[in-house]
């Protein structure tokens, strides 16, 4: 969706996400997590703190750019299919659309990984919301596993046990990737970062099969 075709409510709702996200980014890079309150923040952007509260949770998540809210509608529009032929890439995609508007503005993405580097307790906070993702998406990844080629009938009564196991292993090899990338200083695309994490899981298993 474009920002042209988006209704002038959805445009306004983007437009204050956005200003919360800059100001937060600029007074804690100036000032560091510890030494900024969320009142600070609401009254820098001409909000008020309980309007602060409708995007972000915290201003570590403010930080972040990430939103509890913007998962469960994500999820709430992915559709299995019958089939799905390349189950890991296609869980890691979803990881990466849930984290990408974090990723892609490269202004906002390069005081991120500064403060990633800096305060290492954002980057655990942000790993530790992959695990509300992996919460969210077991009913998707139970679903996938159902839809494979003719599951036993053990598999079937494991199947949401296999999927957590499965979203944990996806999980990881993106927390991975994303650590070696904040604090080695590396230059990864979305696509590259999402390709190395399913490569790494192909490897990993294969080398235990």
């Amino acid at each position: 969706m474009t920002y042209e075709s988006m209704g002038l409510r959805t445009q306004k709702r983007l437009e204050t996400r956005n200003a919360i996200e800059d100001i937060t980014l600029k007074l804690i890079g100036t000032k560091g997590p510890s030494s900024v309150t969320v009142e600070q923040i609401a009254k820098a952007a001409h909000l008020s703190p309980r309007t602060f509260f409708n995007y972000f949770d915290s201003k570590e998540d403010a930080i972040l750019g990430f939103s509890a809210h913007d998962v469960e509608d994500y999820v709430a529009t992915i559709a299995v299919e019958q089939h799905v032929v390349y189950p890991v890439e296609f869980l890691i995609s979803i990881y990466i659309n849930v984290f990408r508007s974090t990723l892609e503005n490269p202004a906002r993405q390069k005081i991120r990984l500064k403060l990633l580097r800096q305060y290492p307790e954002l980057l655990e906070r942000q790993l530790a919301h992959m695990s509300r993702v992996t919460t969210c998406l077991i009913p998707i990844a139970t679903e996938i596993l159902d839809g494979s080629d003719a599951p036993t009938i053990r598999q079937q009564q494991h199947s949401h046990l296999h999927a957590e196991i499965l979203l944990m292993t996806c999980s990881g090899a993106l927390r991975a990737v994303i650590k070696d990338w904040v604090f080695q200083n590396k230059k990864l695309s979305i696509e590259k970062l999402e390709a190395q994490a399913a490569e790494l899981v192909h490897e990993v298993v294969e080398r235990i099969s």
